[in-house]
């Protein structure tokens, strides 16, 4: 049932538009009002400066001046920048976890590649509305190439891999025996990254068939020998078609590893796909952005992925449902390094990300039954299971009492043949009795006393018989009624079954999906709770998560049926019971708040431009006025304060060095965390982490994505995620609306002066400028909403600092990992460990300090920005208002007798206008889209399927 919105408040209820009364409104309802009132502002900003002469000539500085020409310039500015702004919603996950299928789900056409044994997403891939409407281009595509030093720096890589290997064998297999052990560690990981580089190069040039050891060989011998590949290194490709499942084909090359027309493979070339469609979820600003998976083989793919991930607003998390179950210390969400990442950047909470339990149609009832205790203590699912059991044993003896009916009928049927041949019988003696009394003598009285005896008795012996058919007839007409009343009996306790099943089924998914449910929002909660111990509790910090168990190939299955379709997933009856339509309500929820503020934004400026179109559309007479300029720009300037920088704390980790170390201690583990967390991993593997200067490095063997520097990174600034929110969330926004109160007093105070002074010098125009004055003091408003846009971009950039810090220790930690790898021989494991675990300990302080700085320094430079905007801000509101009041003087000025005709022209032009900007403001009034009064109920899977739904 869809719930009613509330009703408006009596002092909004007489605003002239409706997007700018629609406060009370449900967030999407507000946005997607908001959304068509813009849409509609820019059509009738666009026919207004069709309306007028072109911008060069002559007679457009006579009929219209530039001023105007700069409100329609504004205009197009604000279009570009609706298109420019994006709310990304990207999905992070396991390689096969169904990410893709996912989007696909959500996009309503299958796009993407989907692959059910490999990984098909091998690229990022971003998602946006299409603005083309050439019916040639209703799917577009833009896939971005490497560049030439980009390629030539990973083929290098590969090739100096392979030196070192050669000089490696050379040690293990010849005279020194002395390092064979730990060359033998080393040798096993450059074999691993050998054979990673080859396979992925291998389809792009022919590095097989190449010595790639060869002294001659180089990256640029290996690129040039593809002339036609080389050529689209730096390059763009773009996709077009009218059909989606042409381009789908035609774009799956850069996705994934289906090859090209050409017989290509170029996905290691791709360095990013962009993606253009008309699909209803993209049309108010929405990006989806596809990911390659975080535990991808081919660790040069996750690592796109992760450094990609940053960039996101909003991000989905999808764990699949088996490998969820199956993990025995919790579920694992994300690494220690996202989820700090999350809280810096202020996402670590319901708003900013979600969790998806995919592929929950993967589901074995028996199994499920045998291992669950949440399973053998429902007694919903117990009741069908009894009724199950029940009703098996019933149509046992159904089916018992329905062979042995078909039993009765074929051995009836068996009597009733064998009646019919004796009937025959009976019936041709009967002839051949008559025929004889023709041929017989009549005068032999003896022979015809024995005919007529055998006559009769064969007479009786036939109403017998006859007697005993009818029998025989009505007995197998009662069986066959006892059959057909079996057979139906059967069916019914299969349908019955049937629909048991499909319930059953259904209540084990249901039941998985609150038992993850509950296992994920606890430990989520737990997390959190750390990070908001010492705050004023947020709304959005409540501890909780949203998850949404979800089915991509039931929606597909249900939205794509086919002429063969026959319901491959029972236990979906609809698209509700996927979880699909909930988490695109998700998606469009959680990214309402960010679009209505860019929406304010955008109308506040284009409503300001109508009114300026309208007053330079009035013609009336009268005299001059100054704005005074220079004293409202000194009073603006002075609002602008330097927003609060991060503060130099550096020195409330007083342990810091003691977490160190143990970071360091712990680099040795197989699994950081867990139950088996005592392991300790193999040679090989650490070795391999070290030459690749820490991590990233994913093994296959543990499944584990190590990266050590950022390990290091997340202990060291946790402790300030706390501080961090209450800055950004808490003071900031707080000093913000305390600004746009000082802005909207001083404003006001300064039109005071204004009216005054027209009132004193130039009393005649007071009346002209009374409903001006309304419009100036909407001039702060709009620029509020520009401050507080500014300060969330501040804001946003100055939470990313962290990635600074990250950069910083990870390149002070190269030094001491790669003099670790100096150490060599017998007892190099210990040797190397202990020496990163000393030396982290005693260059943490410089080491801290130096990455501090770096990050300081970065959000120093980020609040110099924002004063840079907020002066801009000033400046621009002056202008606005200048603007406005020189519109009105032009107008008001006297009109000379040869003059006449130019002014009947721009009366003319005036006039055309003016009825444009009546259209305009008569469709804000009443838009040509309806929107309702409801908005649509949480599309929550519900618990039990819908009877007429179940059989």
């Amino acid at each position: 049932m869809a719930a009613r919105i509330k009703e408006p408040p009596k002092e909004d209820a007489a605003m002239e538009f409706v997007w700018n009364s629609c406060s009370y409104m449900d967030p999407q309802l507000r946005v997607r009002i908001k959304q068509q009132a813009l849409d509609d502002g820019l059509y009738f900003a666009e026919k207004v400066l069709s309306a007028m002469p072109r911008k060069t000539s002559r007679k457009m500085h006579k009929l219209a001046g530039l001023k105007i020409f700069k409100l329609l310039d504004e205009a197009a500015q604000l279009r570009q920048r609706n298109r420019n702004f994006k709310v990304l919603v990207g999905v992070r996950g396991v390689t096969g976890a169904g990410k893709s299928s996912i989007f696909n789900c959500l996009l309503g056409m299958s796009i993407l590649p989907v692959s059910f044994q490999e990984a098909s997403t091998a690229t990022v891939c971003r998602i946006s509305w299409n603005y083309d409407d050439d019916p040639k281009k209703s799917f577009r595509a833009k896939a971005y190439f490497l560049s030439l030093e980009d390629a030539t720096k990973d083929i290098a890589g590969l090739l100096n891999a392979i030196k070192r290997r050669r000089e490696l064998s050379q040690n293990i297999f010849g005279d020194s025996t002395e390092m064979n052990e730990d060359n033998s560690a080393e040798l096993d990981d450059l074999c691993c990254q050998i054979e990673e580089g080859i396979s992925k190069w291998r389809d792009v040039w022919p590095v097989d068939d190449m010595d790639l050891e060869a002294e001659d060989i180089s990256a640029e011998k290996i690129i040039n020998s593809k002339p036609a590949v080389a050529k689209l290194l730096g390059t763009t490709v773009e996709v077009t078609s009218s059909e989606v499942e042409d381009f789908a084909e035609r774009i799956k090359p850069y996705l994934d590893n289906t090859p090209t027309t050409d017989f290509m493979i170029v996905w290691p070339l791709i360095q990013e796909v962009n993606v253009f469609v008309k699909s209803e979820i993209l049309r108010y600003s929405i990006d989806l952005v596809d990911l390659p998976g975080s535990s991808d083989g081919v660790s040069s793919r996750a690592e796109v992925g992760r450094k990609y991930s940053e960039k996101l607003d909003q991000t989905i998390i999808v764990l699949p449902a088996l490998r969820a179950v199956d993990e025995k210390a919790g579920v694992t969400l994300m690494s220690g390094y996202q989820e700090l990442e999350m809280k810096l950047t202020g996402k670590f909470h319901r708003n900013s990300f979600c969790v998806v339990i995919s592929k929950i149609d993967d589901m074995v009832n028996d199994e499920y039954i045998r291992t669950s205790l949440d399973a053998r203590q429902d007694q919903t699912l117990q009741g069908y299971i009894a009724e199950e059991k029940k009703l098996r044993t019933e149509l046992v003896n159904v089916r018992g009492s329905l062979q042995s009916c078909r039993t009765e009928i074929a051995s009836l049927d068996r009597l009733l043949s064998e009646q019919r041949a004796e009937d025959t019988k009976l019936r041709a003696n009967l002839s051949s009795s008559v025929y004889r009394d023709d041929d017989v003598d009549g005068d032999d009285d003896e022979y015809e006393d024995r005919d007529q005896f055998s006559r009769a008795s064969n007479r009786k012996h036939l109403g017998r018989l006859r007697k005993a058919h009818k029998t025989t007839v009505r007995k197998r007409d009662q069986q066959l009624e006892n059959q057909e009343a079996k057979e139906g009996q059967e069916v019914k306790i299969v349908n019955h079954l049937e629909s048991l099943d499909r319930q059953k089924t259904h209540r084990c998914i249901w039941l998985r999906n609150k038992y993850l449910e509950k296992r994920i929002v606890a430990d989520f909660a737990r997390r959190q709770k750390k990070l908001t111990a010492n705050i004023p509790r947020l709304p959005r910090y409540d501890g909780s998560v949203d998850v949404f168990p979800v089915s991509a190939r039931a929606y597909q299955d249900i939205q794509n049926p086919g002429p063969t379709h026959r319901g491959n997933f029972p236990s979906f009856p609809s698209k509700l019971y996927t979880g699909i339509p909930r988490l695109r309500q998700w998606i469009e929820e959680n990214t309402c708040e960010e679009r209505d503020t860019h929406l304010d934004s955008q109308l506040a400026s284009l409503n300001r431009i109508l009114m300026d179109i309208n007053n330079w559309c009035d013609e009336q007479p009268g005299g001059k006025v100054k704005f005074p300029r220079e004293e409202v720009t000194e009073v603006l300037d002075s609002t602008c304060r330097v927003y609060g920088k991060l503060q130099d704390k550096k020195d409330m980790i007083s342990d810091r060095v003691k977490v160190a170390r143990q970071v360091a201690q712990d680099w040795v583990k197989k699994f950081p965390s867990g139950p088996q967390s005592y392991l300790r991993m193999a040679h090989g593997t650490y070795t391999a982490i070290l030459s690749r200067d820490g991590g990233p490095y994913f093994s296959k063997a543990s499944g584990v994505l190590y990266h050590w520097p950022e390990v290091l990174s997340a202990a060291l600034l946790d402790p300030f995620s706390e501080k961090w929110i209450d800055l950004f969330d808490i003071q900031i926004p707080k000093d913000t609306k305390q600004h746009c109160k000082d802005i909207t007093s001083i404003w006001g105070k300064l039109l005071g002066e204004l009216a005054d002074k027209i009132k004193t010098t130039a009393p005649q125009l007071f009346t002209h400028f009374q409903a001006a004055f309304l419009e100036l003091e909407d001039i702060s408003n709009e620029f509020n909403t520009r401050l507080k846009l500014e300060v969330t971009e501040m804001c946003k950039a100055s939470r990313g600092s962290h990635c600074v810090f990250s950069s910083s220790l990870q390149d002070q930690l190269r030094s001491i990992y790669r003099s670790a790898l100096q150490y060599r021989g017998s007892g190099s494991f210990e040797r190397r460990q202990k020496h990163i675990v000393s030396k982290v300990e005693s260059h943490c302080e410089g080491m801290f300090s130096a990455a501090w700085e770096r990050m300081y320094k970065t959000q120093v430079e980020e609040s110099a920005k924002l004063h840079e905007k907020l002066q801009q801000i000033s400046s621009d509101m002056v202008l606005a208002a200048m603007t406005k009041i020189a519109i009105i003087l032009e107008n008001l000025e006297v009109v000379r007798k040869k003059d006449q005709k130019v002014i009947d022209e721009k009366m003319r032009l005036r006039a055309n206008v003016s009825r444009l900007t009546l259209e305009w403001a008569a469709r804000w009034r009443v838009p040509e889209q309806s929107f309702p009064d409801t908005v649509e109920a949480k599309l929550g899977i519900p618990e039990d399927l819908i009877p007429s739904q179940t059989g």
